[in-house]
């Protein structure tokens, strides 16, 4: 089994979304941010055609992501899980 990790795209500036919102947990990716995955993504599907599982936190973020990811692998299994939440003990 390979293992493929990524990080969450470019999301929304912490100390902006904290002055509207107080969550963060629901900071969303930007439009540059969904943008340059895309990209990232079909880069990636190239190199690596196959996937599994693709496991996100449930950080907003990292479930838009794992979503735009899941576009170019659909037949991976979508999974999100709180181990891989902030905080989460290894």
């Amino acid at each position: 089994m390979n293992i493929l990790l990524v990080r969450h795209a470019i999301a929304e500036e912490p100390a902006v979304f904290a002055m509207k919102h107080d969550d963060d947990n629901k900071r969303p990716l930007t439009l540059k941010g969904k943008k340059r995955m895309r990209a990232a993504a079909k880069g990636l599907s190239r190199q690596h055609h196959k996937i599994d599982y693709l496991i996100s936190s449930p950080l907003l973020r990292a479930i838009q992501t794992a979503n735009i990811l899941h576009d170019f692998y659909p037949y991976a299994s979508r999974q999100e899980t709180i181990h891989l939440a902030p905080g989460a003990t290894p």
